[in-house]
């Protein structure tokens, strides 16, 4: 009360002011996206807010949005420093046990079961956190059923991925209340380039890890591309996660170059701490035949495993992931649904792998030296029976790059158990069609190489034989050493008739490995030490029978002995 004239009086009222506030002030601290089965919070979705300032602030129209809802604080609502605030449904505000702690908002956004991006912005438009939370940060499969919230670990890392996990207190979340995994000597993770991807000849993206400090992203001297170090006419942070940057440079890239990026000073989220990365980039070209190859397969994983497709780029382009498709062909030819390879930009470059799964875990489970930088996990791919099937590789356009119509005959016949055995092309350069180029993935490698050279790869190059077989002693056992031995040719001429024999050291044969079949100029043949009742040959020596008939009929045979130990 303030008295004026006597014994007049008038109310004053308080009156907040909403200053200047820094991003990650307050951060987005818990969520609960998917309340179903009720462990014991309410039946209800929430976020809560977390102010890490050490000033009092105004949450008066602030926002939330999930990319397709936002809404909109409407009421006065004075957010302490240290203390926490949960927002949910306006109508479910009543179920939470501490009414001046819980607001109500009008147009809550549904949160996705499996993930969002949740966007927390100032009165004055400015992104203050933003997180996009994934259901795998549970890594309990109970917990992401539903009815437990993902909490964070450390209010003052806002932007680390691996900062989150599900609550283990015993009522499923911590709502208004320091969280249940709250602790401050998690370590900070370094900032990394995952992507960066020319979106036309003078713009790229950058994509990271995780979010950076906007100014540093923002800042066009932290940014040299090429040999010639040119830095961007501007460059751009991207809200709400700033984990990506816009770059834009005056002269056009070249199509035919690949270039190297270096960004330097880059803060984290915090601006406390700074990194350096340095990443390949360069124009695209969409992928046509014998640009990309199916390179491994499994299709019949173990129990709680899944299927991977691996992929090589056998261009001298840049190929974008994003822009092919895995499909299948049932036994009349019908091709299946096609499913994109990455929903989002990744470059594969030339001679490099590329491996689609749906459950990345267990590649890097299974195959711990698996490379993770080129391995993507989608939701869904195409059924691959566990007994035969076809694999079709498709651009955008709907045409068919490569296709690979498997038998599980295919793998090595002495394997007891063929389930969470790859097959693997001997040589990516030779057409996935030719089924004696395909085998069982060495049991040294753990019966699989995903995202990394075939175990059973056999270097093609006949440049100073006629014919060349390599290895001179091999022992068809599948272990990953010399399993299968390569036949190379290469002829002057095309159109030769060809017949290789395998005889034992008695002269009797005890396998045609090719009969009279005709062929090109080069190429390639395997043996892999089984007869013709596909039972293992006995270790010794054995002579290798090569004729060779060209279009004027002349002949020419070449003997080799190899050793079976």
């Amino acid at each position: 009360m303030k008295k004026l004239f006597g014994s007049i009086y008038i109310l004053v009222m308080p009156v907040f002011l909403m200053a200047q506030v820094e991003r990650y002030s307050v951060v987005i601290n818990e969520i609960l996206a998917d309340p179903s089965p009720v462990v014991g919070l309410p039946n209800t979705e929430f976020i809560e807010l977390r102010n890490n300032s050490k000033q009092r602030i105004n949450l008066y129209k602030w926002k939330i949005d999930n990319g397709s809802t936002s809404s909109t604080i409407s009421i006065q609502y004075i957010l302490e420093p240290d203390s926490l605030v949960v927002l949910c449904s306006k109508t479910q505000a009543v179920f939470f046990n501490n009414p001046n702690g819980t607001i109500g908002l009008t147009s809550f956004p549904t949160l996705n079961n499996d993930g969002d991006i949740i966007s927390l912005s100032a009165a004055d438009g400015k992104t203050i956190h933003g997180v996009e939370y994934d259901n795998k940060w549970y890594n309990n499969t109970i917990k992401s059923a539903g009815g437990w919230s993902l909490e964070m670990i450390d209010p003052y890392k806002p932007c680390d991925k691996n900062n989150w996990g599900g609550s283990i207190h015993f009522s499923g979340g911590t709502p208004g209340k320091e969280n249940s995994i709250f602790k401050k000597q998690t370590a900070s993770e370094k900032i990394e380039a995952l992507q960066c991807i020319a979106l036309n000849a003078n713009l790229i993206s950058l994509q990271l890890n995780q979010g950076a400090d906007s100014s540093a992203l923002s800042n066009v001297n932290n940014f040299e591309l090429g040999i010639e170090k040119i830095h961007p006419e501007w460059a751009k942070a991207i809200p709400p996660l700033f984990n990506k940057a816009e770059l834009y440079f005056k002269n056009a890239l070249s199509p035919k170059n690949i270039y190297s990026l270096r960004a330097t000073s880059i803060l984290r989220c915090q601006g406390k701490v700074s990194d350096s990365i340095l990443i390949r980039t360069g124009i695209s070209k969409a992928a046509d035949e014998k640009d990309l190859a199916i390179n491994e397969l499994l299709f019949d994983p173990p129990p709680n495993g899944a299927d991977y497709v691996e992929i090589v780029n056998n261009s001298n382009s840049i190929i974008n992931a994003k822009e092919i498709y895995l499909s299948n062909k049932n036994e009349i030819g019908t091709l299946g649904t096609p499913y994109q390879c990455s929903l989002g930009d990744y470059n594969i470059f030339p001679g490099e792998f590329f491996t689609v799964t749906t459950d990345a875990q267990f590649i890097m489970k299974t195959w711990p030296k698996s490379n993770q930088s080129i391995l993507k996990e989608v939701k869904i791919l195409p059924s691959f029976p566990d007994d035969k099937g076809h694999v079709v590789l498709m651009n955008r356009q709907g045409k068919i790059i490569d296709e690979f119509k498997y038998l599980d005959d295919f793998h090595f016949p002495l394997l007891r158990e063929k389930s969470g055995v790859s097959l693997e092309k001997t040589n990516p350069q030779v057409p996935s069609n030719f089924s004696i180029n395909w085998h069982s993935a060495a049991a040294s490698s753990g019966y699989g190489t995903p995202t990394l050279q075939n175990s059973q790869f056999i270097n093609n190059d006949s440049s100073n034989f006629s014919v060349l077989i390599s290895p001179e002693n091999f022992s068809p056992n599948n272990d990953g050493i010399a399993d299968i031995i390569s036949i190379q040719y290469k002829f002057p001429t095309p159109e030769n008739l060809v017949s290789i024999y395998a005889f034992d050291y008695n002269g009797s044969m005890i396998k045609k490995i090719v009969d009279n079949q005709l062929c090109g100029t080069n190429g390639m043949y395997f043996w892999d030490g089984l007869d013709q009742n596909k039972r293992k040959v006995r270790p010794g020596f054995y002579i290798i029978f090569t004729e060779v008939i060209d279009l004027g009929g002349n002949r020419k045979v070449i003997k080799k002995m190899i050793g079976v130990i």
